[in-house]
């Protein structure tokens, strides 16, 4: 997977601002993200899986990020225009 193309002069300061980007997400956010992404590399030349089975895993994903404290931090975060404290919880 491609996300941007750099030249090599750039790439430490690439690859910086993308992680600096990654780590003020939220954790359970970033899990979700890796999950599905590997999921669909994994399975990309043989699908074992059903759409209902990728459906079904995305929605368990939502269901647990809509329910986390995460959550309700970045709205109160979003609301008093201050920068959330995710806690992965």
């Amino acid at each position: 997977m491609v996300n941007r193309a750099v030249h090599a002069a750039e790439l430490d300061e690439a690859v910086a601002e993308m992680a600096a980007t990654i780590v003020e997400a939220a954790p359970l956010s970033v899990q979700g993200s890796k999950r599905g992404i590997a999921v669909v590399l994994q399975h990309a030349s043989v699908d074992r899986f059903t759409e209902g089975h990728r459906v079904a895993d995305f929605d368990m994903m939502a269901a647990q990020a809509f329910a986390s404290e995460d959550l309700q931090e970045g709205i109160r975060a979003f609301r008093e225009r201050r920068k959330p404290e995710f806690r992965g919880r």
